[in-house]
């Protein structure tokens, strides 16, 4: 299990870290990718962390726990590896901004901000009007399918081909993150196509008697949607979980595979080993296989 616990009280969240090479095929992005963009890129999302000196620090103590060594991030881009494909990861955290944590003017712990940039790069670069485009598959826990699935939404024209929803939750997200979402927005203006501040309680979707949360919300460039959920149990801290099922905006459930809460508690169900993790594996086998030659 990773050192730092995702829960505070009542509440916790996910992210990942950003693209390094630097690729550009020019305007022609038709025929085949460049020999430089890997099969996959992978990115994690990882979710709120827990600092006992100090409860109400996030999101500036978060950290990227999914691209831990050992983590669900290095273990499963083995797992995509050995499908015979290359892959490149990246792995960010529950916060608006980077964190360059040993002030050598270059980040250490990546942010949305940098995430929404990677994911416009990628498109504009490995993916394009390519024949044999870069895939995108982000794994998010807690807060971080918060992040994740704001990240989908504002860049509608960037396809992703599975988005991996690990009990996602929304409780104490906006507490810890709609005063940076302001400041940035009243200092920059709004770039996104709606206020991304306050992403619970967000979307109505036909057949559902509440607005859903984004989190819940699976968008139109998702193409595969897994969606894992826990009993809720953590250790110290008690009951936290995603209740809710994902739905597209038209409300159906195309392409959304979920795996009801079985025996792992919320802080357990993203680790290597956990059966919530060894379904995500076998579904992403399923989806990613190479055709049959």
């Amino acid at each position: 299990m990773r050192n730092a616990l995702c829960l505070v009280l009542l509440s916790l969240a996910a992210c990942s870290s950003p693209k390094t090479a630097v690729v550009n095929p020019g305007p022609d992005t038709s025929g085949t990718r460049p020999a430089e963009a890997p099969d996959i890129v992978l990115l994690t999302v990882s979710g709120r962390n827990l600092d006992l000196l100090d409860l109400f620090c996030p999101p500036e103590c978060n950290l990227p726990y999914l691209g831990d060594a050992g983590g669900a991030g290095e273990s499963l881009q083995t797992e995509i590896e050995s499908l015979g494909y290359t892959v490149e990861r990246d792995d960010y955290i529950a916060a608006l901004q980077s964190y360059d944590d040993d002030g050598d003017s270059i980040a250490d712990r990546l942010g949305f901000l940098q995430l929404v940039s990677d994911l416009v790069w990628i498109r504009d670069n490995w993916i394009g009007t390519f024949e044999d485009p870069t895939k995108i598959v982000i794994y998010a826990h807690s807060h971080g399918c918060v992040w994740a699935h704001i990240a989908a939404s504002v860049v509608p024209d960037c396809p992703i081909e599975v988005l991996a929803s690990i009990d996602g939750v929304c409780l104490q997200w906006e507490a810890d993150h709609d005063g940076s979402v302001d400041d940035y927005v009243n200092a920059n203006g709004n770039p996104w196509p709606w206020d991304i501040s306050s992403p619970c309680d967000e979307w109505t979707v036909p057949g559902q008697g509440d607005r859903l949360d984004t989190k819940d919300v699976v968008f139109d460039n998702v193409r595969f949607n897994l969606e894992v959920k826990s009993t809720g149990v953590n250790l110290l801290f008690g009951l936290i979980a995603d209740t809710v099922d994902n739905r597209r905006l038209d409300g159906t459930e195309t392409d959304i595979t979920r795996l009801p809460a079985g025996s792992e508690g919320h802080s357990d169900v993203d680790d290597p080993g956990s059966a919530a993790y060894d379904w995500v594996v076998a579904r992403l086998g399923e989806i990613l296989a190479p055709p049959a030659s």
